[in-house]
């Protein structure tokens, strides 16, 4: 978050330049998070995925004290692209292990509370990190922000040290295998189709990425956008982050349903709700209301992604419940990189009609497989 955040930050301060920067910067993080996912769950399956973890967070903490290095300089954008790649990377090969590793720490009656509370710390981290950056990098600047990257980085491979494993799968004969990706690949493929609804989800998953990739485009130059105060970017992460936390409780303690007719109702409201961004902003011109429409957002993005991943280690097999994770990871993020390209080329960051744009894609995606998925049972 740190790390987002404060090159964010940095980059839409360049203007028409930050634009272009930005478009790199984001579209190598997602072709990236597209090849390498699909290794990362291989590696979970295959692999202790507790050091697995460690490994990446420890890679993580040397690239942002490298980079932190090289500031200032004149090829610090250049090697700040090139150490978000390689966190993409890290971030790749992890998050299937930290996924599929859950269900190897908490009871099954449990996973639903784990994967709220995980989502409500981590958006309470989400909403105090730009206020404490704010304040970092006007005392110490960006260099001193990335050195605390670096070392948040090894707090977290201390801690993950730590866990205590409940129930251990022994990975020590599986260590001296030689792993073929394609055919590993092939088997948690194979496993996903056995589940049709799961198969439209993704779907219809990676269909609405494509239009998020215009709202990540666009939401750090929503000071221009919305011709606000300086602190508008901060403030509607803030925002982001109220509307994760209160998601996550909401999804602990009272949601039931796991349909998929459900969950793309949910998604269906998503998009409303930033088309509500640029109603609001039409209408009011006021930044509480905006960011109540992106806290709305994210409550609704919150409860869909808990019920969907605590549905997805509920259902699957954990032999290859991390390659299953690699699959939708990858599935998911397909066209992430694409929609990034066409808002870049076709709109500018700093048009508040974007929201428009992204809603109604979101809306008309999740409307268009809600009536498939009906037309499907009646039939």
């Amino acid at each position: 978050m740190f790390f987002d955040y404060g090159n964010n930050t940095w980059i839409a301060s360049l203007g028409k330049k930050g634009q272009k920067i930005l478009t790199y910067y984001q579209i190598s993080e997602s072709i990236i998070g597209i090849i390498f996912n699909i290794f990362g769950g291989i590696i979970a399956d295959k692999r202790n995925k507790k050091r697995t973890i460690i490994i990446a967070d420890i890679s993580s903490c040397i690239v942002c004290f490298i980079l932190a290095l090289c500031y200032p300089t004149v090829f610090f954008i250049y090697i700040m692209i090139l150490v978000n790649a390689l966190l993409a990377v890290f971030s790749s090969l992890k998050s299937p292990s930290y996924k599929s590793i859950i269900p190897n720490i908490v009871d099954k009656k449990n996973l639903k509370n784990t994967n709220s509370l995980l989502e409500i710390s981590n958006q309470l981290i989400n909403i105090s990190s730009p206020i404490f950056l704010i304040v970092f990098m006007k005392v110490i600047g960006i260099q001193g922000a990335l050195f605390i990257d670096s070392i948040s980085f090894l707090i977290s491979a201390i801690i993950n040290y730590n866990i205590s494993m409940l129930n251990p799968i022994s990975n020590e004969k599986k260590d001296s295998k030689k792993i073929k990706v394609i055919e590993e690949l092939k088997i948690g493929l194979n496993y996903l189709i056995k589940d049709p609804n799961l198969i439209n989800l993704l779907i219809v998953s990676a269909i609405v990425n494509l239009f998020l990739a215009g709202y990540n485009f666009s939401i750090p130059f929503s000071k221009t956008a919305f011709d606000t105060t300086d602190n508008t970017y901060g403030t509607l992460l803030t925002a982001q982050a109220i509307g994760g936390i209160l998601g996550g409780i909401f999804s602990r303690k009272y949601i039931k349903n796991s349909s998929m007719d459900y969950l793309l109702k949910i998604l269906l409201f998503c998009g409303l709700g930033i088309m509500l961004i640029y109603i609001s902003f039409l209408l009011t011109k006021n930044l509480f209301a905006i960011a109540s429409c992106v806290a709305l957002f994210h409550f609704l993005l919150t409860i869909y992604n808990v019920t969907f991943f605590t549905n997805v280690q509920l259902e699957v097999n954990k032999e290859y419940l991390g390659r299953v994770f690699s699959v939708i990871f990858t599935i998911s993020i397909v066209f992430m990189p694409i929609g990034t390209l066409l808002f870049s080329i076709f709109l500018s960051a700093s048009n508040p009609f974007n929201y428009i744009v992204v809603g109604l894609g979101i809306v008309i995606t999740s409307t268009t497989f809600l009536l498939i998925n009906k037309k499907r049972w009646t039939k």
